[in-house]
């Protein structure tokens, strides 16, 4: 069976969130698989055949000629339970909303007595693309004054790979922008970015030395204090 490419962001994002439970993902995928069955989108023997059908063009790809012999048991057994994991994550992104995969993980966490809050922010901010950096720090600044507390610690982490990548990844640097530019901030440089690198020694200067001002400074010091609407080329400032 063939499909068109499914979501890269959504299977990226389930991906990434399973990584995170290297014990617990073989029983969430299980869960997966049953909602992709009892929903119609592919059938069990189907999607069996086509695992076997997979693994046995991966031997190929890895230079197996003779598979039957030249490959143990064991090593066949892991090989199909890669690609059965792969076609799931694969299925699921492309047929069925995220949120239903959210509900699962939740689900299956919950009867492990995990806390919600826990899985919500429970990816590696280092791997994740940026939108899914953004969506997950907006998301703690909106919660409750006793869950943000407790997930401080995350959001200072997403701000130090989102300067990081964007800004500068100088110590002395982060260690000052992480505790001043908000990620709304953050969200206004991003936009205002074109390219891949990151927008420069000087530019990074004076974001900062703006932020810093606009909530230290006096009335008289902040109303003459702007920055011209400027657009970051790499590491070129235009105004």
């Amino acid at each position: 069976m063939t499909l068109p490419p499914a979501s890269s962001d959504q299977t990226l994002r389930i991906y990434l969130s399973l990584a995170q439970y290297p014990i617990l993902s073989t029983h969430i995928r299980a869960r997966m698989r049953r909602e992709l069955f009892d929903r119609g989108v592919i059938d069990h023997q189907t999607f069996e055949a086509e695992v076997r059908e997979k693994a046995i063009h991966s031997q190929a790809l890895e230079g197996l000629h003779d598979p039957f012999s030249e490959e143990p048991t064991d090593i066949w057994d892991m090989r199909l339970t890669r690609v059965r994991d792969h076609l799931t994550d694969f299925y699921f992104a492309y047929n069925l909303p995220y949120e239903l995969f959210e509900d699962i993980t939740r689900d299956a966490l919950t009867e492990r007595g995990a806390s919600i809050l826990d899985y919500q922010f429970s990816f590696n901010p280092e791997l994740a693309p940026q939108n899914m950096l953004f969506e997950q720090a907006f998301a703690i600044e909106k919660l409750p004054p006793e869950e943000r507390l407790r997930a401080e610690a995350r959001l200072q982490e997403i701000k130090v790979v989102l300067i990081r990548t964007m800004i500068s990844d100088q110590l002395g640097y982060l260690k000052i922008a992480k505790e001043w530019f908000t990620i709304k901030d953050l969200q206004r440089i991003r936009t205002r970015k074109i390219g891949q690198g990151k927008i420069g020694g000087k530019s990074a200067g004076i974001l900062l030395a703006y932020r810093i001002l606009q909530e230290v400074a006096d009335d008289d010091i902040r109303s003459i204090v702007k920055i011209p609407d400027s657009f970051y080329i790499v590491e070129v400032l235009i105004c």
